[in-house]
Formats: structure tokens, C-alpha cells, sequence
């Protein structure tokens, strides 16, 4: 039994989130676990009166990015689900989605979200800092 059995990635819009993504899958695939790949979409993001277009925009961009991820995890032979999660504060929502999901591990873009604040520590939580390291030995491009 492995240690860790299930990673969430939470991920935005942002280009770095695609580098997050890929660092989950390599230790995912290290580790013999499964992925939740979450895209957060904050509501600080979509207000004014373009909320609708923005929502809309960030759904666009939330599908071509789980194309990339499920591409990439199946090619690794890793169980991969990606999700949305829309709210107003983004360290609760991957705080919440990590104990839903009963994640062991939660991974996440340094410049994409500071660590959520949480009673206990999570076991193994990293930020992004080696993560072009890690998806350049696997050949998993996150581009």
C-alpha cells in the first residue's frame, strides 16, 4: 500500500498551473497514486458586469487544460479526474476539495496560490519550484 494514495493539483488560469499539473502526475506515477486535477476558479475573477464572460472564458480555458492533463496522464498510466470549483476564496476552496476528495497530498503553483492556511499540516505539500525539472526528466511537456 502505497504511502501517499491520492494528490490533488489545484491549478488556475495561470501558465505555471500547466507545470503543477505535470509535477502531480510524475509523483503520482512514483508513487502508484491517483490525481484530481482542480481547477479554481475564484469569484474575486469574476466580478463586474463581464462575470458571465469571464466565467465562460475560464471554463474555456479549464477544458483545454484538462485535454493536456488527461493526454498526459494517460500516457503515464495514471488515474486522473479533473474538477472545477468556483467560490470566492481559493485557499478554501482547495482546503475543502482536499479533505472531499480525502487527498493525501495537495500540490499548487507557487505564483498561483499561497499555501492554504490549515489547522494541521499537509503531509508532502510543495509548491512548483522544481516542477520544470521533474516534467523535463519525464518528457511530460505541461506546455
Amino acid at each position: 500500500m502505497a504511502l501517499y494514495q491520492h494528490l490533488l493539483v489545484a491549478i488556475d488560469r495561470r501558465f505555471c498551473s500547466h507545470r503543477a499539473a505535470a509535477l502531480a502526475l510524475r509523483a503520482a506515477w512514483c508513487l502508484g497514486a491517483r490525481v484530481t486535477v482542480l481547477f479554481v476558479v475564484a469569484s474575486a475573477m469574476l466580478q463586474g458586469t463581464a462575470g458571465q464572460t469571464r466565467a465562460h472564458e475560464a471554463v474555456t480555458t479549464g477544458e483545454r487544460v484538462f485535454r493536456r492533463v488527461r493526454r498526459m496522464a494517460s500516457m503515464a498510466g495514471v488515474p486522473c479526474v479533473c474538477r472545477y470549483a468556483f467560490g470566492r476564496d481559493a485557499q478554501a476552496i482547495v482546503r475543502d476539495a482536499a479533505k472531499a476528495h480525502h487527498c493525501d497530498v495537495v500540490l499548487f503553483a507557487e505564483s498561483a496560490f499561497s499555501a492554504p492556511e490549515r489547522e494541521e499540516p499537509v503531509p508532502g505539500a510543495a509548491g512548483n519550484s522544481s516542477s520544470d525539472q521533474w516534467a523535463n526528466r519525464t518528457g511530460m511537456e505541461a506546455s
